[in-house]
């Protein structure tokens, strides 16, 4: 998949993602940039498991096999992509404009997306145990109950939404 990313002047986001996804010591006592090549502004890193690794930003998914030492593209979509989040090693879920959601069950080998009956655009995502998730966005909150599979809308009021908070493993507070 050549996706034609240019390389040159790095945007400040693209630089944190290296410096944050690659210790180079145990315990993070050091940080080492990798030298992502792009211009994407990353906006959200997660890791699935130690080696597992997925970026996203401006309609892209970007992996890392090698906990986070190298990045390549997996998947392009045509809207913006805000958040990626992990549940375990196989169950993600990826947030964006327009309501997208994209799910993967198989670690991140494959993504599909999910109906959410919402046009507004998703800002940050948060997985729970028990199958509880949590989507939430400028004036909208989505919750589901089975792993991001189905969607139900909450009421959010007029407030936005643009991070999530958890307790105990599970997404609680929708912040803002």
């Amino acid at each position: 998949m050549n996706l034609n990313l240019p390389c040159g002047f790095l945007r400040p986001a693209a630089v944190v993602l290296p410096l944050l996804a690659t210790p180079a010591a145990p315990w993070a006592q050091d940080w080492v940039s990798r030298g992502v090549c792009t211009s994407i502004n990353f906006e959200a890193v997660a890791f699935s498991d130690a080696e597992n690794g997925f970026v996203a930003g401006e309609g892209y998914l970007l992996h890392s096999g090698d906990g986070g030492s190298s990045w390549a593209p997996l998947l392009r979509v045509s809207r913006s992509l805000h958040d990626v989040g992990f549940r375990g090693a196989s169950l993600g879920l990826a947030v964006g404009d327009g309501g997208l959601i994209l799910r993967t069950t198989d670690g991140g080998q494959s993504w599909s997306e999910v109906e959410t009956n919402t046009t507004s655009d998703l800002r940050t995502v948060a997985l729970g145990e028990g199958g509880m998730a949590v989507a939430a966005g400028f004036g909208t909150v989505l919750r589901s109950t089975d792993g991001g599979a189905t969607w139900e809308l909450a009421d959010a009021g007029d407030a936005a939404f643009p991070g999530l908070c958890g307790q105990r493993n599970r997404p609680r507070l929708a912040c803002g």
